[in-house]
Parts: structure tokens; sequence; C-alpha cells
């Protein structure tokens, strides 16, 4: 098998995925997002059929780790996929890559406890991630 053969295999494969992507934010995440933007219980309820949807369709938490529950994709070619993802303000959320970079922290760094408490539901799009920063002098 010549070496070029695997590449296009490998980019035949990327381009499938990537159009699947595309479908799902293009077809399902932005025709709701007036809805989500919207707030309370009917977004609530659209969003978790949207993330249903992305589990049924095999686009949920594909670059996560596969040992933490996630897809395995490899970063780069997450990173094609966030350029879609990244259409829609809801995307992330949608797919649940919202939580990847801390989940990924969290089963890199966290402690067992940690892990045990907060590592699956982050996968699982059960939790979202959230930071709060301050400033010495500036916060009180």
């Amino acid at each position: 098998m010549p070496a070029n053969s695997t590449v296009r295999q490998d980019e035949g494969e990327l381009a499938v995925l990537k159009e699947r992507f595309r479908s799902f934010i293009n077809h399902e995440v932005i025709p709701q997002e007036s809805l989500l933007d919207q707030g309370g219980d009917s977004a609530n309820q659209a969003m978790a059929a949207l993330k249903a949807r992305a589990k049924e369709l095999g686009l949920w938490a594909l670059g996560h780790p596969a040992e933490i529950g996630g897809g395995g994709l490899p970063f780069m070619t997450f990173v094609y996929m966030n350029e879609i993802i990244g259409r829609s303000h809801y995307g992330q959320q949608a797919v649940g890559s919202l939580s990847m970079q801390d989940s990924i922290m969290l089963h890199r760094y966290g402690t067992q406890a940690q892990k045990e408490q907060w590592l699956q539901p982050l996968v699982d799009g059960a939790i979202y991630p959230s930071v709060g920063l301050t400033e010495p002098g500036v916060a009180g």
C-alpha cells in the first residue's frame, strides 16, 4: 500500500466527520439559538435534546480522551471540528466539548477524590466548569 493512501483515507475520514459536525451545527443547533438565548425550561429541554442527539449521532465528547469516556480524537483533528462547532455559541455545549480542557486537566492533575466526584459528570455534560478570578487589592 503506498504511503499516501493512508493519508488519503485519513483525509477522507476527516472530511466525513467534518460534514457530520457541520450538518448537526447548521441544521440542528443554529436553528435552536433563539430559543436557547431565552433561557428557562424550554431552553433547557432544547439543549437536553441537542445533547441527546449529538450522542445518538456519535458526535458527543469526541475530543475528550478515551480513557475518561470521550471519543479520543487526536488534538489536531479536533481543531478542525472546533472550527465548525464554534459557528454557534451553543455548539460546544451541544457536542460535549465545553468541559474538555477542564476534564483533561482534572484527569491529569486532580486527586482521586476530585476525579471520582467531578470527572465523569464533566465528560457526560451533566455539570459545567466555571472559573472565578480576582486580583489582589481589587476584589474584596
